[in-house]
């Protein structure tokens, strides 16, 4: 879900700006986008937990 939305978002976002990137840069960069995202996540859930616990 997060690969397709960072894709997706790239794809209408970066014209807006005038950045030209091809398909398959788009890809990659929503792969990196979307594993950054992932870590993110992961981390803030493991902090709330011992900040909780």
């Amino acid at each position: 879900m997060d690969y397709a939305l960072a894709v997706a978002t790239q794809l209408a976002v970066f014209p807006a700006f005038g950045l030209c990137v091809g398909v398959a840069e788009n890809f990659g960069l929503g792969l990196i986008f979307a594993a950054v995202s992932l870590i993110r996540d992961y981390a803030l859930r493991r902090l709330f937990n011992r900040w909780i616990l």
